[in-house]
């Protein structure tokens, strides 16, 4: 067969038949950086979208082949870019568009840890639902990552939170809603341990002394003043105040008589009282004596594209000049880069996949010569796009394929807060333990991410929170719910230490009504159960009588004046106190404890009575019609069930 020689810039789109340039007849490397001079190919060198789709084989497109930045978001086909596509840690924050990734786009366990930036999920990139508890790494959300009201309930295991998660003085006041604190709350044997000075079971007794050898106490009248309380046997509920201790003989002397003689029963000791004349006033008085009151992108493999993919300009005009002879029957191998004149190659000419990976000399195809659309899935060799491949924003979400991008897709603090679309991230894109105390941004998860009453008793583990996560003073009255101490918690024995200290008040302003003032029974309180309590007043404008002389007393039914002693209406005035046996005084100092004055009497100690009748106020001679009083009553449950109101 022989040969004839090519005139320069004879062979053109023209003189080629459609298909007649396949992979088969073009060396490898033929057209390389070396045969084409500088500045020969140019944008105008590529007919209009020469290079399609259709002309390049698969896997052609490696990381060698591409110069950096030479791919655009309008040089891929949607879904072209697929998880083979990318090498390990290829896409990092400056190449992706704000808002570019969103949940279609990522791939189930996708995003782990190191490919978060630090602050780069902020509330409005997390679906609602999205982080479940094996996303979070040991230790990964601490306090600056959590807005209040944050966390809600569907958001908590059960068992998650234990005493170790809670900071000092973690639990106060504010976070405690009204009424948290309600019975079932409660332990059993609670209250009884916040009662109860001690417990004990007597050897023996008579109906007002208890013989116990337990009673190691080593001083005279130890327990004076204080209250017995019988919790077992045919004495159990009934209640004495205590007048004598002897350590000697270990025996408890109490007044008045029970109505069975002591056997083995069980028994608590209740502490006594003691009284804040502060919380009368509502002014600084002196110091109270001896107490207080309570108070993916399709096939192509990671790592193939690298950033030195491309040459710039590496394709220029003069690399088209032609000075080698072509056979008529070429063989392979047998045409070379000279062969060919100035946009002899068009679209047309390439037959499908015939530009294989080995046809591109490095860096040989920058951004100019690819036609929008024109590299697909299958033009790309897995790993041929590295980090450096890509224009800054060059990838938006209608690029990536679903699934696309999974875990090694990014490099370390890739995807910053920029880069994700609102609730672009979702519970199947996270891998266990994505989520780092460094990945959220203060306050991240705010109170529209949790659900109301989210925290709920079984999102606690056992013993979670200790003294130390409580602040002092956090537990404050709002927050236990009414009747929240309930039956059950009376009836345990344990050793605990009370101050009498439940209040609860009657203000009358007198009209000479019935119940303002009449003469006769003014109820003052209702007394239910047996209760210990004592009764003080305060007035705020000066009383008055309808004639001479009114007088009035506080007691019972039984005994009027069981709490305090008779007195002249109008000699109580205003910003004046009345107490026990006490005339009415304005004296900031009203009353000390005196147990042993008080002892003699045996029914009545530092002005504190066992009482089960109801309380009132009687007047005698004529009406009370004018002036303002309040009656204080302090009171603490002796028997089960028992309790005071304001009548």
């Amino acid at each position: 067969m022989g040969f004839f020689p090519v005139v320069n810039g004879s062979i053109s789109s023209v003189t080629l038949a459609v298909g007649a340039i396949t992979a088969g007849v073009i060396a490898t490397d033929a057209i390389g950086a070396a045969e084409v001079a500088d500045g020969t190919i140019t944008a105008a060198t590529f007919a209009a979208s020469a290079i399609d789709a259709t002309a390049i084989a698969s896997n052609a497109i490696d990381a060698d082949s591409i110069a950096a930045n030479a791919i655009t978001d309008t040089k891929i086909n949607a879904g072209a870019i697929t998880s083979a596509k990318f090498a390990a840690g290829a896409i990092t924050n400056t190449v992706l568009a704000a808002g570019s990734i969103d949940a279609t786009v990522i791939a189930d366990n996708a995003i782990d840890a190191g490919a978060i930036a630090t602050n780069a999920i902020t509330d409005t990139k997390i679906n609602a639902g999205a982080i479940t508890a094996t996303k979070f790494a040991a230790g990964a959300i601490d306090a600056t990552a959590i807005a209040a009201n944050a966390v809600g309930s569907s958001q908590i295991a059960a068992g998650a939170i234990t005493a170790a998660k809670f900071g000092a003085g973690a639990i106060d006041a504010t976070a405690i809603a009204t009424g948290a604190i309600d019975a079932d709350a409660l332990a059993t044997d609670a209250v009884t341990e916040i009662r109860s000075l001690v417990s004990g079971t007597s050897d023996s007794g008579t109906t007002t002394t208890v013989v116990d050898a337990a009673r190691t106490e080593a001083d005279v009248d130890y327990w004076k003043g204080d209250v017995i309380l019988f919790t077992s046997g045919n004495v159990s509920g009934q209640a004495r105040l205590i007048t004598a201790f002897d350590p000697v003989l270990d025996t408890i002397t109490f007044a008045g008589a029970l109505t069975q003689p002591i056997t083995t029963q069980t028994y608590e000791i209740l502490g006594a009282g003691r009284a804040d004349i502060q919380l009368w006033l509502g002014t600084v008085v002196n110091a109270l004596v001896s107490g207080r009151v309570d108070a993916s992108v399709g096939a192509m493999a990671a790592g193939v594209v690298t950033s030195a993919s491309f040459a710039a300009g590496a394709i220029d005009n003069a690399a088209f000049n032609v000075t080698e002879t072509l056979t008529a029957n070429p063989a392979a191998g047998g045409i070379v880069a000279a062969s060919f004149g100035a946009n002899a190659i068009d679209a047309a000419a390439i037959a499908a996949g015939a530009i294989d990976a080995l046809t591109f000399a490095a860096g040989a195809i920058d951004a100019t010569a690819i036609a929008t659309n024109a590299i697909d899935a299958d033009a790309m060799a897995d790993g041929a796009i590295t980090a450096l491949t890509f224009a800054a924003g060059a990838i938006d979400a209608a690029a990536i394929a679903n699934g696309a991008i999974d875990a090694l897709t990014f490099a370390a603090g890739a995807i910053d807060a920029a880069a994700i679309a609102t609730n672009a991230i979702d519970a199947d894109a996270m891998a266990d333990g994505a989520i780092t105390a460094l990945t959220f941004a203060a306050n991240a998860i705010d109170a529209t991410a949790i659900a109301a009453g989210a925290i709920t008793a079984a999102k606690f583990g056992a013993g979670a929170i200790d003294a130390t996560a409580i602040a002092t003073g956090a537990i404050d009255a709002d927050a236990i719910a009414a009747n929240a101490i309930d039956d059950t918690v009376f009836d345990e024995s344990a050793q605990a230490q009370v101050t009498l200290g439940r209040r609860v008040i009657k203000s009358i302003t007198f009209t000479g009504g019935a119940g303002l003032g009449a003469v006769g029974s003014n109820a003052l309180f209702t007394v239910t159960g047996t209760v210990l309590c004592r009764v003080m007043s305060t007035c705020s404008v000066d009383l008055t009588e309808a004639g001479a002389t009114a007088t009035i007393v506080v007691g019972t039914a039984t005994d009027t004046n069981a709490f305090m002693a008779q007195i002249n209406a109008v000699d109580f005035d205003i910003n004046e106190k009345w107490v026990a046996s006490s005339a009415p005084t304005a004296s900031p100092i009203l009353w000390r404890t005196n147990l042993d004055a008080e002892a003699a009497a045996a029914s009545n100690i530092a002005g504190w009575v066992l009482c089960n009748e109801n309380i009132i106020l009687t007047v005698g001679a004529q009406n009370v019609n004018g002036g303002t009083a309040a009656f204080i009553c302090y009171w603490t449950p002796v028997t089960s069930g028992s309790s005071i109101v304001a009548a």
